[in-house]
């Protein structure tokens, strides 16, 4: 995330409580109007947002990183990226053949996420593919640097 220098010409403020009118207009040039008490809670209430989020993230990391250790033997590689709808966790298995007991330990995964209430920020979808090389990745995962 880069940082926007604060200077006093681009500062803008928002003050709860003395309801002055602001007029927001969106990047598709939607427009709306709204108090600047509305618009210091929404700010508010969007960070943090963005901080729970975050932990939600960290935590699911954490506990992807551990199903992978612990499922090594049929897993040569993984990755968690960004979906329109949420997140994927792609797995490269180890050998190109089906296997069962891998499947099923995945459809075990996404479900104990998704009923997890302290993700309930989250949108996990797990998949598993064979390994291609890096084309394994591509297919469905933006590149690292975009």
């Amino acid at each position: 995330m880069s940082e926007t220098a604060v200077s006093p010409k681009n500062i803008i403020r928002l003050k709860y409580g003395d309801d002055s009118q602001l007029l927001v207009e969106m990047k598709d040039g939607d427009r709306f109007g709204m108090t600047s008490t509305d618009a210091a809670m929404a700010c508010h209430f969007y960070e943090a947002g963005k901080k729970a989020y975050g932990r939600q993230v960290q935590e699911l990391s954490e506990r992807l990183t551990s199903w992978f250790k612990n499922n090594a033997p049929h897993v040569k590689e993984a990755r968690l990226g960004p979906r329109p709808d949420g997140l994927l966790f792609l797995v490269v298995m180890s050998k190109s053949a089906y296997n069962p007991e891998l499947e099923d330990r995945m459809t075990e995964l996404e479900a104990e996420i998704a009923q997890d209430a302290t993700l309930d920020m989250i949108r996990l979808e797990v998949l598993a593919v064979p390994d291609f090389g890096p084309a394994s990745f591509q297919a469905f995962l933006p590149a690292a640097d975009e």
